[in-house]
């Protein structure tokens, strides 16, 4: 084997990571199968880690966490324009704030 670059699971590591680090735990919240962990730094962010180990299913996202922007475990960010998500095994970060693609360039 070489391994002169990341594969998958170790770019997935990082990006658990980088959610997590300097980050603190609010809350936590197992509804209809679908995990939920509120996350918050100081400086006013929050964003939310959301699965659903069982599979797929669609998640009304709650509007007052007014989410921006979804990071997914590859190292994608989309722009969340509000309604459901479908959400599986992989978690998802749900970020507050308005999603600009700026992040994506660089």
């Amino acid at each position: 084997f070489q391994y002169d670059s990341i594969t998958p699971p170790g770019i997935a590591y990082q990006q658990t990571a980088d959610w997590l680090t300097g980050a603190s735990m609010v809350s936590r919240n197992v509804a209809n199968g679908v995990w939920t962990i509120e996350l918050a730094r100081p400086g006013g962010y929050q964003a939310w880690v959301v699965w659903r180990p069982a599979g797929w299913a669609s998640f009304l996202v709650p509007s007052n966490w007014n989410i921006g922007q979804v990071r997914d475990l590859g190292g994608g960010i989309s722009p969340f324009l509000g309604g459901s998500l479908s959400v599986g095994p992989a978690p998802q970060l749900l970020e507050q704030g308005v999603w600009t693609g700026l992040e994506q360039a660089g």
